[in-house]
């Protein structure tokens, strides 16, 4: 499935997301609030402040939510803590999804003690929002609540609060300064680190340009460090052992990042589009490695796998244009780079599940898996041994600087049509004598080179 999305509040680039599984579509859904999506939402009364700020309501029971409208709100909003509509008085308990979504014009917001809860995506996108004022009575935060805010500097957690849901601030480049109140039994600042950390579970939910790991803390949460793009460096320490799904997706300043051994697991998109991402260590004890955990480090060269690693998800280190070197330690029972070939091999299938600009693919490969060099807009020319009798949906996808494939399979196979969708405009096909009919009559092969041509001796092996 393909899919185009382009949401403001998280700032997805649409160009990357080729196949969308249950996973991120389930992400998606929650950031986009595909049901009101910041849009005209229906409500049952609005009433104007004191300061002439119109707010649109929802009635549940004898209590009001407050809701999205057919105008945007500005400026200063203060919500009322009681409405009247129509003789009867309502509490104002909540602030429902999606009331204040891509607001870009609000500026601070007064939040009384009787709402105890602020839905998903309540304030996402709002960037010209400057104060923040929450008061006790607040116990519940939904997810992408204060999402890309960008002028939001500091945030106070009050002691009363006992739910937030992921991504609750994230994208906020100029966040600094984040402290929960000494009296939460649920969540803590321990040490003065500028995070949000899960008491119990001692993992860091909600972190920050200035964030400090503390030694304590055992798991890094999803969508911790989301989009933080002043992010330039941060120390994980021992104590951790998993990186959660996009906990630092998308911060592009972040230079280099030292996995430790006690690290187990990295989830999905961990590191997904870390454009600065030159330098990464990972040490012998990670065990995990999530779909595209490293996917669009475009600075990224090298990498080395641990013997550890029992697992290697699509498209882990996918689209690193500067990468030239991938290492598969020799005492790893599960993969291997075997012949020096710069890609990471499924040793007991022999599929090629990993590969680069530099990646020369061994005799004995007979699979090349899903997504093995989708967006190596690097690679140029590539060479299919005849031993491979099986290529993954996008396995070369969007390689728009493929030149020249020489094909060794005598034997032509069916492939889907997006396996060398957008490679280079003028891609040549080179194939075994005799086998032009059989490649030109396949639709995945016929369909995306711009010639297909009967291979002369002297380019075997080019």
């Amino acid at each position: 499935m393909h899919a185009t999305y382009e949401v403001h509040c998280i700032m997805i680039d649409k160009k990357r997301v080729t196949v969308v599984r249950n996973l991120i579509l389930r992400l998606l859904v929650l950031m986009v609030g595909l049901a009101c999506g910041g849009q005209v939402c229906a409500y049952d009364f609005k009433g104007e402040t004191p300061g002439g700020v119109v707010i649109y309501y929802d009635i549940n029971g004898k209590d009001a939510t407050v809701t999205s409208g057919d105008k945007e709100y500005a400026g200063d909003v203060k919500i009322p803590s009681k409405v009247e509509h129509g003789g009867v008085a309502y509490d104002v308990t909540a602030i429902g999804q999606d009331a204040f979504f891509k607001c870009e014009n609000l500026k601070s917001i007064f939040i009384p003690e009787c709402v105890t809860s602020i839905g998903d995506r309540a304030f996402c996108g709002c960037n010209g929002l400057t104060a923040l004022s929450f008061n006790e009575g607040l116990k519940s935060i939904g997810y992408y609540a204060f999402s890309d805010c960008n002028k939001l500097t500091s945030i106070w957690i009050p002691a009363n609060i006992t739910n937030i849901q992921y991504g609750a601030f994230a994208a906020n480049s100029s966040l600094k300064e984040i402290v929960v109140d000494e009296k939460n039994k649920v969540y803590d600042s321990r040490e003065g680190c500028n995070a949000i950390i899960e008491t119990s579970t001692n993992t860091l939910i909600v972190g920050c340009q200035t964030t400090t790991i503390p030694n304590s803390v055992t798991a890094l949460g999803r969508s911790a460090f989301f989009y933080c793009q002043a992010l330039e460096g941060i120390t994980i320490p021992e104590s951790v052992v998993s990186i959660d799904n996009f906990a630092f997706y998308r911060c592009t300043k972040l230079a280099s990042i030292n996995i430790p051994g006690n690290v187990a697991t990295i989830g999905p998109y961990a590191f997904e589009d870390c454009k600065n991402l030159a330098t990464l260590s990972l040490n012998e004890g990670l065990k995990q490695i999530g779909y595209r955990s490293f996917f669009d480090c475009d600075k990224l060269e090298s990498v080395r796998i641990p013997a550890s690693v029992m697992e290697i998800e699509d498209e882990a280190f996918g689209s690193g244009n500067a990468m030239k070197e991938i290492v598969v330690d020799e005492k790893n029972g599960i993969y291997d780079s075997r012949e020096g070939c710069n890609a990471i091999i499924e040793t007991s299938t022999n599929k090629l599940i990993e590969g680069c600009q530099t990646t020369r693919i061994p005799n004995s490969v007979t699979a090349i898996g899903y997504g093995a060099f989708s967006h190596c807009e690097t690679l140029k020319s590539l060479v299919i041994p005849e031993s491979v009798s099986s290529i993954g949906i996008n396995a070369f996808y969007s390689c728009n600087n493929l030149d020249t494939v020489v094909s060794m399979v005598k034997k032509p196979f069916s492939i889907t049509s997006d396996v060398f969708y957008s490679i280079g405009k003028t891609a040549k096909l080179y194939v075994p004598e005799g086998t032009k009919k059989a490649y030109t009559s396949l639709e995945g092969w016929n369909s995306r080179f711009a010639e297909i041509i009967v291979n002369p001796s002297s380019r075997v092996g080019h």
